[in-house]
């Protein structure tokens, strides 16, 4: 006497293996990306660039960038703009809440640096186009 064998209908065999294929993939993704991450790590999207002294964005209709003074207390920010070749280009003494609009400089990459009471609050980088 043969023991009953328990068959699945066919349909019920092509889920459980359509789940098994997705699994597997899904395995596979995540382990190459893991990888990826520990190997190469993605720049960031440059967003609006914040600190804890001042906030740097651009201005879409006019080729400027717009700096912010945010500090807590009523100390005065300096902030330095910078060429590619490290000469300092701009400095503005902010108080705060000020806001300044920087503009009119040639087309190019700079970096900022922003100091309160000698201390650095902050450092990013602008692009003109």
């Amino acid at each position: 006497m043969k023991p009953k064998q328990l068959e699945q209908p066919l349909w019920m065999r092509i889920l459980l293996f359509a789940f098994l294929l997705f699994a597997v993939t899904m395995l596979s993704k995540r382990s190459s990306a893991n990888v990826l991450n520990e190997d190469e790590k993605k720049p960031k999207k440059e967003k609006a660039a914040a600190s804890s002294a001042v906030k740097v964005f651009p201005d879409a209709f006019r080729k400027a960038m717009h700096v912010v003074s945010k500090t807590n207390n009523q100390k005065e920010v300096n902030f330095f703009v910078f060429n590619n070749d490290g000469t300092m280009v701009l400095s503005y003494k902010l108080k705060k809440g000020e806001k300044k609009i920087i503009a009119g400089l040639p087309k190019g990459n700079y970096t900022y640096q922003a100091f309160c009471d000698d201390i650095a609050a902050g450092s990013g980088k602008m692009q003109f186009r």
